[in-house]
């Protein structure tokens, strides 16, 4: 009997697929973390292009806006932008006549900053300075761009120093006042009342070259010359003062160099002021007669006027209404003038 083949049927166990539980999606990163859209667009024929790509980032100079009142400030200052723009190709060179900018920026080019849709900066770009390595393969464009308050302020006076504000304000009434801020290039110093102006002799003063006094305009240094104002008339009072600012070096000055002298019209017709060696240093005043004697012992200042800065002051106080004048044949050896300022340190005056 053929033997029976019995199909053996085994039966498998249920299928399970094992799957890891899956995490919600991670929310996307938000400001500050996800940096915004940053576009910067220039505006040429009509229409604004974008030049973001061209704009250097993070890595080597951020764009800086900055507008708004400053601190304590009177008023508000313009605002401003400033960028580096990649300039290699030489596109952003307003005389490149092979750029496709040639003849569409120049100065006052309209630009505009945005974050996303917020625009951060509208101005204009005055100017395009060209600048590059020592290599000369790095080149770029420092961009400078300023808001609507830079084109209302052109034209505008510019503000005096504290100094000249001061002395010419209507509660002080010097009879001659040389505030010494003309910029470099002036033959002379003009009287800021009118008055005749202030020369040189013997050299050549360095002018607008010391910047040490926040009160005032940069100030000259004598550079081995000799000023003089002639004060005009006026009608005496029984005192007579003279300011200046004054910085000696740190090195000093030479033994009884004179700083200033002022003539009058008393027995003392010359009052000076002389440097003393002694020490730290001093200031000495003397006073002498026509014949050049002195009519007053020699006076004294505080030690310690080698490397101080400040305002000196002298101070005559005489008992006949006493003028300061013009010189006479009979001025004393070194045909002074009235009020006459030697030596090399600056100096600045105001008289009454």
């Amino acid at each position: 009997m053929p033997a029976t083949v019995r199909p053996v049927i085994r039966r498998r166990a249920p299928l399970r697929v094992l799957r890891a539980p899956f995490a919600s999606n991670p929310p996307l990163p938000t400001f500050p973390e996800a940096p915004l859209d940053l576009s910067v667009a220039i505006y040429v024929d009509g229409s604004w292009i974008d030049i973001t790509p061209s704009v250097y980032g993070q890595e080597r100079a951020d764009i800086q806006i900055t507008r708004g009142r400053a601190n304590e400030a009177g008023q508000v200052d313009r605002s401003r932008a400033t960028w580096q723009v990649n300039n290699r190709d030489g596109q952003f060179s307003p005389r490149n006549p092979t750029s496709w900018l040639y003849g569409k920026i120049g100065r006052n080019t309209q630009v505009r900053i945005a974050v996303g849709a917020d625009v951060r900066f509208s101005g204009e770009i005055s100017e395009w300075p060209q600048r590059w390595d020592k290599s000369g393969r790095d080149v770029y464009v420092p961009i400078e761009a300023s808001g609507i308050l830079r084109r209302l302020g052109q034209g505008a006076t510019p503000l005096k120093s504290t100094c000249y504000r001061g002395y010419t304000s209507a509660t002080f009434t010097p009879v001659a006042y040389w505030p010494c801020e003309e910029e470099d290039g002036a033959t002379e110093i003009a009287s800021a009342l009118g008055g005749p102006p202030m020369t040189f002799q013997g050299g050549t003063p360095d002018l607008a070259s010391h910047t040490g006094f926040k009160c005032s305009s940069p100030l000259p240094t004598f550079n081995g010359s000799q000023w003089t104002g002639i004060v005009p008339a006026y009608s005496g009072t029984g005192s007579i003062q003279v300011f200046f600012l004054m910085q000696v070096p740190v090195a000093g000055a030479l033994d009884e160099e004179g700083i200033i002298a002022v003539y009058t019209s008393g027995t003392a017709q010359r009052w000076s002021i002389l440097y003393d060696s002694a020490g730290t240093g001093n200031l000495r005043i003397i006073a002498t007669d026509a014949g050049g004697t002195a009519t007053s012992p020699r006076g004294s200042s505080p030690t310690g006027v080698a490397r101080s800065i400040g305002r000196a002051e002298m101070s005559v106080m005489v008992a006949s209404p006493t003028v300061m004048r013009s010189p006479t044949t009979t001025a004393p050896p070194g045909n002074c003038r009235p009020l006459t300022l030697m030596g090399s340190t600056p100096l600045k005056r105001s008289t009454k």
